[in-house]
């Protein structure tokens, strides 16, 4: 996973959205003086943008933030993501409030922590979910079961009255074709 570091492309992107006093560096800083209609702007040219892949929103309760908008812009703005099919994770710290909103929100299934690390851990998660989809998968190959050395190893704990095989069994078993993964695959 690449963080995306074109200053020219996020000022392009987030120039319109960010407060002059902020930064369109990443990470983006729409400043202390952000209200929901700044994230949602921000979220809303990240989302339109091909370039950036994925987002994490972090919040952080301010005497100036509209507190109350919190959860419903959160609301939306992952409904927009989830729609388009591109990852986003919010984390949100502060007081009472939002740990309310915490709750409320984590309990609707939308991805969102009191701790940054948990949400870029949950973003690392989801990239490498994609990365192992991503991937070829190699063609299941088929073997040959080796029926008649099954059943000599059966035969063999029968006659010393076992229902169980031995370790050295269990691994002439796993050794047979079709059984091992290192010889399947």
């Amino acid at each position: 996973m690449k963080l995306l570091d074109d200053a020219e492309n996020l000022k392009t992107v987030f120039g319109q959205v960010t407060p002059d006093f902020g930064s369109t560096k990443n990470p983006i800083d729409l400043t202390g003086g952000a209200t929901s209609d700044h994230y949602t702007g921000a979220l809303d040219a990240a989302l339109k943008d091909g370039g950036i892949d994925a987002v994490i929103a972090l919040y952080c309760e301010t005497a100036v933030f509209d507190a109350e908008n919190l959860a419903p812009m959160i609301r939306e703005n992952f409904a927009k993501y989830r729609d388009a099919g591109k990852p986003i994770v919010f984390s949100a710290f502060g007081g009472a409030s939002i740990d309310a909103t915490l709750h409320k929100l984590s309990t609707e299934k939308v991805p969102i922590f009191g701790d940054v690390y948990d949400a870029v851990r949950t973003l690392g998660g989801i990239y490498r979910q994609y990365e192992n989809l991503a991937r070829p998968q190699p063609e299941p190959q088929e073997a040959e079961v080796d029926v008649a050395a099954i059943e000599r190893l059966v035969a063999g704990a029968r006659a010393d009255g076992r229902t169980f095989l031995l370790a050295n069994e269990g691994r002439q078993l796993m050794e047979l074709p079709g059984f091992s993964r290192r010889r399947a695959g």
